[in-house]
């Protein structure tokens, strides 16, 4: 996956995510930070 293909999915996903994963931890900066951490980990590899 290319760097723009990556950002444009980021950037489609990053909401959703968010909502899902505070949803189910009620937190909502955590989801927040866990999100950003799953995105960078997946760049990474």
């Amino acid at each position: 996956m290319e760097e723009q293909e990556f950002d444009d999915f980021y950037t489609a996903s990053f909401s959703r995510l968010t909502h899902q994963l505070h949803a189910m931890i009620g937190d909502r900066d955590e989801a927040q930070e866990c999100v950003q951490e799953a995105f960078v980990r997946a760049w990474a590899h």
